[in-house]
């Protein structure tokens, strides 16, 4: 899975893809690099929260999504592929993304939290 996920990420570059996937065990979904960076930046309902982090284990940022966040994130955009563990979304052309400001974004993410 791990490979499927740095492969997406290095070909969302663009930002032009949110790519999240489901963990079977805990039936939460998680959105890695340029796609946590877009899942961060839209305007989530005061409600529905995210954690955001940093995986050690992949080396870019992380956010995990609860079950009414992923419904949240899904009706923003388009859904271009599903399955019951993987979803791929095209990102609205006025959610914008720049490189400097994932980049800043990825450093503040992988700051230790201690």
């Amino acid at each position: 899975m791990e490979e499927i996920i740095i492969f997406n990420e290095c070909f969302n570059a663009d930002g032009k893809h949110i790519h999240l996937y489901r963990n079977g065990e805990t039936n939460v979904w998680a959105a890695y690099g340029y796609s946590a960076y877009k899942v961060a930046a839209m305007e989530c309902r005061d409600d529905i929260s995210i954690i955001k982090s940093y995986s050690l284990k992949l080396l870019m940022p992380v956010v995990i999504l609860g079950n009414e966040a992923h419904g949240h994130i899904v009706t923003l955009c388009h859904k271009e592929e599903q399955t019951p563990d993987y979803i791929r979304l095209s990102v609205p052309e006025t959610l914008s993304v720049g490189i400097n400001g994932y980049r800043d974004w990825a450093r503040k993410m992988r700051k230790p939290l201690y």
